[in-house]
C-alpha cells in the first residue's frame, strides 16, 4: 500500500493539527496508508517552550503533551505513532554520551547521516533565547545547544528506521524549519521522499503549502515573478487584495498577533520641511539562522547603522520603527541583543536627525508608514503593504517581497548610497510608482489568494486558536472540498500549488485594471449590503418583502427593486413604497420581461454600490436581525465572503423549519442545501461570472456550486434568514419538471465540482447530445 508521512512534532498546538486532520482522512479515503507522526519523546528542551517566553518548563512537560495530543487524535480519528516508536536505545544513548562530553566547537562540527546537527538546531536556539546570535561563552546557551542538538539526533534516529520502514510515496511536515521539523525535511531529502510544508498563511483561514521547501522558501514567490507578474488582474482580484490590505491596517486580517496600535505621539505626523524616510526592522531571531535572507550589508545591524550615516549626511530625518516583537506587554519573549543594540544607538549622539520607536511605543505602524517620503525595511511585510499604499519601497535583504519588481532591493539598486541621495528630496508621485503600484496588487493576489490555500470548514476564532466546524470523516472525502483535494494532490505532487495564467491580454485588459486600482475609493468604507429584490407579478407579496428588509435596522443597506416587466399592479406598488420610505436608499429598475430570474438579478446587481449582495424574491421575507446577525459574522471574520442560513417554509396550515447543512462543493453537487436570500460579496458575484442564464429554476443551486470551487469562503448563520412562501407554482416548481435536463445542464456549467464523479459528468454529457443515458445517475 502507498503511504504518506505527516509529521508535525508540535500538534500540542490544535492550530496547525486542524489543517492537518482533513488532509489525513481525504489521504485516507484515496487508498492511502498515511502515518501520522507525533513527538512522544521525553526531551529535556523543546520549540513549544522557549526560555524567552516561557522561563520554567514544566517538569511534565512531556507527559502533557503526550496526553493532550492523544486526545486531538483520537477525538479525529486519526490513528498515529510517536518518534519514540522508532528510537533504538543503543545508537541513541552513544550518541547522547559523546553530545554531553563536546564543547561549542565540537557541537558546531558534530554530524550524522551526513547533515550538521548544528545548522538544524540554529532556528530553534535563536528562537529560544529571541536572539539573532547565539554565544557559547553564556552557559545557558551551551546548554541550549547540547539539548537540542540531543533531540535533533533522537529525530534522525527515529526519522530515519520510520523511513526505512515505511518507504513513503510524500510528507507533509509542519513548518520544516525548527529542529525536530528540519531534521525530518533533510531525511526526506536523503531518501528521495517527496516532501511539503505548512505554516499559517497571509490571511487568517488560510494555510501556506511549500512544496520541496521549509516553511520560508521563495519557490512560489519564484513562481509568481517568473509566470504571473504580467497578467492584469480583474476587478474582483483588485478587491481582495484591497480588502486584504484594509484588513491588516485595521488589525482585522492577522493569521497571528495583532500588534497594531494608536498612534499617542507626535512620530506619526511628518516635518513639513524635512525629508522623512521610515525605517522599518524585522525580529533578529527570525531571520539571523535562515541563509535566505542574506543582504548584501551583512546583517541588518550593518545596514541600519549605514542608512543613519547617510541621513545625517543627507540631512533627512529617519525614524527607526523597532519590530513590535523585539519587546513589551505584547511581545513573544524579550530580544535583550536587540534591545542592547538600539539602547547604544540612541545614545549615540552624533544622529541629531534619528528618531527611534522602541517596540512598546504606541504608534501605529500604518499611520507612521503614511508620514513617510520613502519606506526602508530589511525583510518585513510592510514593505509591501507601503508599495500598496502608493509608497516608494527598498528591501534591504532577501525576501518573499524582494520577487515583486515595484520594490527596490539590494539586486536591482546595488548602490545604496546612490539610491538614498536621488530620495533625499520629498516625494513625489509619479508614472513609475503608478506601475509599482500595479506590481504590487498582482503580487499580493498571487501570494495571499494563490500561493495560500483556504480551508472553508476551519474557523479561525483568534491567532492562537481555530477550529473544525466538520467533524464527520467522510467529510472530508475526495470531491467534496476543492480546497482540500487540491492541498493533498499538490502533496502527493500531482500537481503545483499554482498554476500559470495562459491566454491573450489587451491594451484595454490593462486600462481596466489600472481603473479599478486608482478609481476605486481607497477609504476605510464601513459594511455595506445591497439587497437586490427580484420581481414579476408578485404586487400581492412586495410590500411585505420590502418592510422585511428596512425593518433590519441598518444604516448602511440599500435596496434595488428589479421589476422584470411585470403585468399586475407591481410599478404601483412599488412607487407606493419608493414615497413612504423616500428617507430610506430605496430604488427600482424596471425592465421588459426576461423570463429569467437570473437576468432580473444580475441586472440589480450591475447596478449595487454595496460591497455584499442578498439577494431576495419579492414573495418572500427575511427574519428580524437576519442583516445585523451577518454583518458581525463580517466583522468578526472579515476572510468570509458567503453567509448563508436556515430557512422557514410558510405553507398554508404549517411552517417548516429548512435546515441548510455544511456547505461544500460535494454535498451541494448532489443537492441545494442553502436558499437564496445567502449573503455574498460582490467580488465573488464578479468571480464567477454572475448567474448563468441556461439553468432558469435552478439559477440560485448552480450559483453556490460555482461559488463553492472557485473562491467561497462560507460561514454559517445559525438562525433563521429566509422565510419563504412555499406554493405550488412559480418558475422552481416549473423547474422540478425539468430536473434532469437542467441538472444536466448544472454539471456541464461546473465541471470542476464533478472532477472525482466520472459517471456524472458522462451522463450529462449523453444527456445533452440526446443519447439515452442511464437514469439512475442523477438521483
Amino acid at each position: 500500500m502507498r503511504t504518506v508521512v505527516i509529521f508535525n512534532p508540535y500538534c500540542w498546538w490544535d492550530f496547525h493539527a486542524n489543517f492537518e486532520i482533513p488532509i489525513y482522512h481525504n489521504l485516507t479515503q484515496r487508498g492511502y496508508r498515511v502515518v501520522y507522526l507525533r513527538c512522544g519523546i521525553d526531551a529535556e528542551i523543546c520549540d513549544l517552550y522557549p526560555v524567552s517566553v516561557i522561563p520554567n518548563r514544566p517538569a511534565n512537560a512531556c507527559n502533557l503533551c503526550r496526553n493532550k495530543t492523544e486526545i486531538t487524535l483520537n477525538n479525529a480519528a486519526v490513528e498515529f505513532k510517536s518518534l519514540s516508536d522508532y528510537v533504538d536505545p543503543a545508537p541513541v544513548k552513544e550518541i547522547e554520551n559523546a553530545i554531553r562530553s563536546l564543547d561549542a566547537v565540537g557541537l558546531q562540527q558534530l554530524e550524522l547521516f551526513g547533515l550538521n546537527l548544528h545548522e538544524i538546531t540554529v532556528s530553534s536556539l535563536q528562537t529560544h533565547f529571541r536572539t539573532g546570535q547565539i554565544n557559547p561563552q553564556d552557559s545557558s546557551h551551551l546548554t541550549a545547544m547540547r539539548a537540542f542538538t540531543i533531540l535533533t539526533a533522537r529525530v534522525l534516529i527515529a526519522g530515519k528506521a520510520l523511513l526505512r520502514e515505511t518507504k513513503p510515496e510524500a510528507a507533509l511536515i509542519f513548518n520544516g524549519r525548527m529542529a525536530p521539523t528540519r531534521a525530518f525535511l533533510e531525511l526526506c531529502k536523503q531518501h528521495g521522499v517527496k516532501y511539503s510544508t505548512h505554516e499559517r498563511g497571509m490571511a487568517r483561514g488560510s494555510f501556506r503549502l511549500n512544496q520541496q521547501g521549509h516553511c520560508l522558501s521563495l519557490s512560489n514567490t519564484e513562481f509568481i515573478e517568473q509566470h504571473l507578474a504580467r497578467h492584469p488582474l480583474e476587478g474582483h482580484q483588485i478587491t481582495l487584495v484591497r480588502d486584504w490590505l484594509q484588513g491588516r491596517i485595521k488589525g482585522k486580517n492577522q493569521n497571528w498577533k495583532n500588534f497594531l496600535q494608536n498612534s499617542s505621539n507626535h512620530y506619526a505626523d511628518a516635518r513639513p520641511d524635512k525629508t522623512r524616510w521610515v525605517l522599518f526592522t524585522s525580529s533578529a531571531d527570525e531571520i539571523g539562522s535562515d541563509p535566505i535572507f542574506s543582504s548584501p550589508f551583512g546583517d541588518q545591524y550593518a545596514w541600519i547603522m549605514v542608512t543613519c550615516a547617510l541621513a545625517e549626511a543627507l540631512d533627512v530625518e529617519l525614524v527607526i520603527r523597532v519590530h513590535p516583537n523585539s519587546s513589551g506587554p505584547n511581545a513573544t519573549g524579550q530580544n535583550i541583543e536587540e534591545l542592547e543594540f538600539f539602547e547604544k544607538l540612541s545614545a549615540n549622539k552624533s544622529y541629531r536627525n534619528l528618531s527611534i520607536i522602541k517596540s512598546d511605543h504606541a504608534v501605529n505602524s500604518y499611520d507612521l508608514a503614511a508620514s513617510a517620503d520613502l519606506i526602508l525595511a530589511y525583510v518585513s511585510t510592510i514593505a509591501i503593504e507601503a508599495l500598496l499604499m502608493g509608497k516608494r519601497v527598498y528591501l534591504a535583504a532577501n525576501s518573499p517581497y524582494s520577487r515583486c519588481s515595484g520594490v527596490h532591493t539590494p539586486n536591482n539598486t546595488p548602490d545604496y548610497e546612490t539610491f538614498l541621495t536621488d530620495h533625499r528630496n520629498k516625494f513625489e508621485f509619479n508614472q513609475t510608482d503608478r506601475e509599482n503600484v500595479v506590481q504590487a496588487y498582482r503580487f499580493m493576489y498571487h501570494y495571499v489568494f494563490k500561493a495560500h490555500i483556504y480551508f472553508p470548514f476551519v474557523e479561525q476564532l483568534d491567532a492562537h486558536q481555530n477550529q473544525l466546524n466538520v467533524s464527520n470523516a467522510l467529510d472530508f472525502d475526495v470531491g467534496q472540498y476543492k480546497e482540500l483535494d487540491h492541498a493533498v494532490e499538490c502533496i502527493l505532487g500531482k500537481r503545483q500549488v499554482m498554476s500559470v495564467d495562459s491566454g491573450y491580454f489587451s491594451e484595454e485588459d490593462l486600462a481596466r485594471e489600472r481603473e479599478h486600482i486608482f478609481g476605486g475609493d481607497l477609504s476605510d468604507e464601513e459594511v455595506h449590503v445591497s439587497v437586490v429584490i427580484t420581481n414579476y407579478n408578485y404586487a400581492t407579496f412586495l410590500r411585505s418583502c420590502v418592510e422585511s428588509v428596512v425593518a433590519q435596522k441598518c444604516d448602511s443597506i440599500e435596496i434595488i427593486i428589479v421589476d422584470d416587466g411585470s403585468s399586475d399592479n407591481s410599478r404601483e406598488v412599488i412607487e407606493d413604497l419608493l414615497r413612504e420610505y423616500s428617507d430610506k436608499n430605496i430604488r427600482a429598475l424596471y425592465q421588459e420581461n426576461s423570463g429569467q430570474p437570473a437576468i432580473a438579478r444580475n441586472s440589480g446587481i450591475e447596478t449595487a454600490q454595496g460591497k455584499f449582495i442578498l439577494p431576495l424574491d419579492a414573495d418572500d421575507m427575511i427574519a428580524p436581525g437576519y442583516l445585523l446577525s451577518c454583518i458581525d459574522i463580517i466583522e468578526r471574520r472579515p476572510e468570509v465572503n458567503l453567509i448563508y442560513a436556515d430557512a422557514i417554509f410558510v405553507y398554508p396550515n404549517r411552517d417548516k423549519h429548512s435546515h441548510a447543512g455544511i456547505f461544500s462543493p460535494g454535498r451541494i453537487s448532489k443537492q441545494n442545501q442553502i436558499v437564496v436570500a445567502s449573503l455574498y460579496s460582490r467580488a465573488l458575484w464578479e468571480a464567477v461570472g454572475g448567474y448563468k442564464t441556461n439553468v432558469r429554476g435552478y439559477e440560485d443551486w448552480d450559483m453556490w456550486l460555482n461559488m463553492s470551487i472557485n473562491g467561497a469562503i462560507p460561514a454559517y448563520y445559525q438562525g433563521f434568514g429566509l422565510i419563504y412562501n412555499a406554493k405550488d407554482t412559480g418558475v422552481y416548481q416549473e423547474a422540478k419538471v425539468q430536473h434532469d435536463k437542467l441538472y444536466s445542464q448544472l454539471v456541464l456549467n461546473n465541471p470542476d465540482a464533478f472532477l472525482h464523479q466520472w459517471e456524472i459528468v458522462k451522463w450529462a454529457r449523453e444527456y445533452a447530445a440526446g443519447q439515452e443515458p442511464d437514469t439512475t445517475a442523477s438521483s
